[in-house]
């Protein structure tokens, strides 16, 4: 009995160490499997099995007593589960088992260095080296190795003042002005997002305008790294509604301008870059329809000049202008509800189905990409 009372204690922690790991059901066989993992090789654990199974079920009924498990009794030959109760546990989701752990580092591991030095990442890379430490150090080895994220050569990085991020980020989470300096001019602003674009950071804010006794609040992109702090802290600024602040937010990025519409078109890949199609891939984002079998997709391009560069990176041998065929896929796959979706702020709105207004669209788009390719052989001389 002494023996028992003895044990009793360790297997109490052991249960519940992996009940809040888990946080999930588990079965007695489950819970035992783990215990004698956990204490083999030490004393706590009798060379006799049941004994062990005795006090491993005397531990799970104590807990069960004192409201810390809750007891789910199987139905038919199903096992009986136990559960980290709710009532004691209200934050027991911020716990982490083996698979979560092991999941947030391969997801980590895609994070660019480069961004894991911005002052918001490092909180998480505190949890992941915290994290580390709970699993097998083999496995976070073979983590570190095996998942990476490799930047394309023509990766662009621009360092950020980290005060100014700093700022910027309580200005976004706080819905609160800032001031700036962009070209020697001070800016008062309205931060409302941050994002990545072409492996940059860039501020989404609204700048009061006062147009006679009217405020309006223009939505405009700011590469941050083209920002300073300014020497002062803002003025009293007009602030616009909440409304206007969610409406730049579904705008995203705020790069679209009058000029930048959608079309639709084909293209003839190289066997090469075919691949991906054959297994279910994307070569495309906009892709929205695939002929694997002539290495051929239709998707929407853009007239501009970003698009451009980015369509002149893929390996194509063929460039299929806009047809009655095309078209028709286009409205099968609702490709006008598919960019409102998704491409809300590269002014899906005019997207159009009729096939002369893609035509002229198109056009644009071979103007600018053959303008691209001449001044890209006049710069081999």
């Amino acid at each position: 009995m002494k023996e028992n009372i003895y044990k009793l204690p360790y297997f109490i922690a052991e249960a519940l160490i992996y009940l809040i790991r888990e946080n999930s059901e588990r079965t007695t066989t489950e819970i035992f499997n783990y215990i004698k993992q956990k204490l083999s090789g030490g004393e706590f654990l009798s060379r006799n099995e049941e004994s062990n199974r005795k006090t491993l079920l005397k531990s799970l009924k104590f807990l069960s007593d004192i409201g810390i498990l809750e007891q789910v009794d199987g139905k038919g030959r199903q096992p009986t589960r136990w559960r980290i109760s709710e009532k004691v546990f209200k934050e027991r989701n911020f716990y982490l088992n083996e698979d979560e752990i092991t999941s947030f580092l391969i997801f980590f591991s895609f994070i660019p260095e480069e961004y894991r030095e911005l002052f918001f990442f490092e909180p998480v890379v505190r949890v992941a080296e915290r994290l580390s430490q709970e699993i097998d150090p083999e496995k976070v080895k073979t983590i570190k190795k095996a998942f990476f994220y490799e930047p394309r050569f023509t990766m662009r990085f621009a360092p950020v003042d980290k005060e100014l991020l700093k700022k910027v980020t309580k200005a976004i989470l706080r819905k609160e002005p800032i001031s700036v300096v962009k070209d020697h001019e001070l800016r008062n602003l309205w931060p409302v997002n941050l994002f990545f674009f072409n492996g940059n950071l860039y501020l989404g804010a609204l700048k009061p305008i006062k147009e006679g006794n009217r405020w309006k609040f223009p939505f405009r992109s700011y590469l941050l790294h083209s920002l300073e702090p300014a020497p002062s802290e803002p003025v009293t600024l007009p602030k616009p509604s909440d409304q206007e602040i969610e409406e730049a937010r579904r705008n995203r990025i705020g790069f679209s301008d009058d000029n930048e519409v959608p079309f639709i078109f084909g293209v003839k890949l190289s066997p090469f870059a075919a691949r991906e199609l054959k297994r279910g891939g994307k070569v495309f984002t906009t892709q929205f329809h695939s002929i694997p079998e002539e290495n051929t997709v239709y998707l929407v391009g853009f007239t501009h000049p970003s698009f451009y560069n980015d369509f002149l990176s893929k390996e194509f041998v063929e460039v299929i202008p806009p047809n009655e065929e095309i078209k028709r896929v286009a409205k099968k796959e609702d490709v006008k509800k598919l960019l409102k979706k998704n491409y809300s702020h590269l002014n899906a709105d005019k997207f159009s189905y009729n096939l002369k207004e893609n035509l002229k669209r198109f056009e644009e788009f071979k103007r600018g990409v053959l303008e691209i390719l001449s001044q890209k052989k006049a710069a081999f001389k």
